[in-house]
């Protein structure tokens, strides 16, 4: 089937390049279709198609279920060649509970896989209402609901009066709270360094640029974001091997464990409230201020008496970009006191794409280079 070809490439594709535009791959390679978005710059690649069945009676079950017989998809997709060491992912299924919720959600990274993530949450409500996976009614608003492996969530787009596009989202998260405050732990390099745990869908380690020794005291920019990741690696590994530090989520055994280390500092535009980083795993960085990060700062400054219900606490992330947070209430989860956070950004489609695996490529299930 012949294909239109963009105005401005007409010219020359019509002379020479047609064939590009025609090309079919091989019946023998496989291929998974894709949409990638992205907010506040940090990047989320939905699959489409091209994976085969994954059984669960709930997302937790389809994750281990992925995990165990399909994780080299994971790999190919995500890292390179066809991605990056910060690549992030997301599978969607149909739900495991269809009168309750309108999707089931697992999130994949290049080191694994996620029991959360705020920017792909919202990346996601932007998706599957562009694309037309769930229609759009006439409102100002319309709720999409996820099984998250963290719990349900419900996310919100918002859309424009006039176009009907998408102009913002915003979920409402799993209940966040602080986990352990006050604490120190060795750091080889840096000496003692004070940090608070605390849970937003992920544990997070949160340290204050502050309180670091003098010389890493530095400004969250992109220009020292491999200081950042430097960091971020020692304090992690410095508190896993901590014997002392148990970090153990109430409900889940699969949601315990410190996903991620959050540096603060104050803001650069002063309209805003903070800024931080998010150094995760093993080393990644979130180009955004990371949607679980500010839902579990949010549990912090609001037992700390910093915020109130209902008031909104924006962030900037290391490239500038921001999220926006605000406790709606206060709940009680298991022995911890915890709020539910709402929080708020804009997401953007960059692409569609079909990524294709030649069976004689001896990189089809990627490599990883950090």
């Amino acid at each position: 089937m012949s294909q239109t070809v963009p105005n401005d490439e007409a010219p020359l594709a019509n002379n020479l390049f047609t064939p590009l535009w025609n090309w079919q791959p091989p019946a023998h390679y496989k291929r998974v279709v894709t949409i990638d978005a992205h907010t506040g710059g940090e990047p989320l690649r939905i699959i489409v198609s091209g994976l085969p069945p994954i059984y669960g009676s709930n997302v937790l079950e389809k994750r281990r279920f992925f995990k165990q017989h399909y994780d080299t998809l994971r790999c190919g997709i995500l890292l390179e060649p066809r991605g990056h060491a910060d690549m992030y992912g997301a599978i969607l299924t149909t739900p495991s509970n269809p009168l309750e919720a309108d999707l089931d959600v697992i999130f994949i990274n290049t080191e694994g896989y996620s029991n959360m993530c705020g920017h792909g949450i919202l990346a996601i409500a932007k998706v599957v209402f562009e694309t037309g996976v769930l229609g759009k009614e006439k409102h100002d608003t319309q709720v999409v609901r996820m099984n998250s492996p963290s719990g349900m969530v419900y996310a919100r787009a918002t859309f424009d009066k006039e176009t009907g596009e998408v102009t913002q989202t915003s979920f409402r998260n799993v209940p966040s709270f602080v986990y352990l405050q006050h604490q120190t732990v060795a750091v080889p390099g840096l000496g003692n360094v004070t940090f608070d745990i605390s849970f937003g869908g992920l544990f997070f380690a949160i340290v204050s640029v502050g309180m670091l020794p003098v010389s890493q005291q530095l400004d969250i920019t992109s220009e020292n974001y491999g200081a950042f990741i430097s960091l971020g690696r020692k304090i992690r590994a410095a508190i896993l091997q901590d014997s002392s530090i148990k970090i153990e989520h109430p409900f889940e055994s699969d949601l315990s464990g410190l996903f991620g280390v959050i540096f603060t500092s104050p803001p650069h535009d002063p309209k805003n409230h903070s800024r931080n980083v998010n150094v995760f795993e093993d080393g990644e960085i979130d180009r955004s201020a990371t949607g679980t990060g500010v839902s579990a700062r949010s549990a912090l400054h609001f037992a700390r008496g910093e915020i109130s219900v209902g008031q909104k606490f924006t962030v900037e992330s290391i490239i500038g970009s921001t999220l926006t947070s605000m406790v709606v209430e206060e709940v009680q989860f298991g022995n911890f006191k915890a709020v539910v956070p709402e929080v708020s950004g804009v997401a953007h489609i960059m692409s569609r794409s079909e990524l294709m695996y030649d069976p004689g490529d001896p990189f089809q299930n990627g490599f990883l280079l950090h």
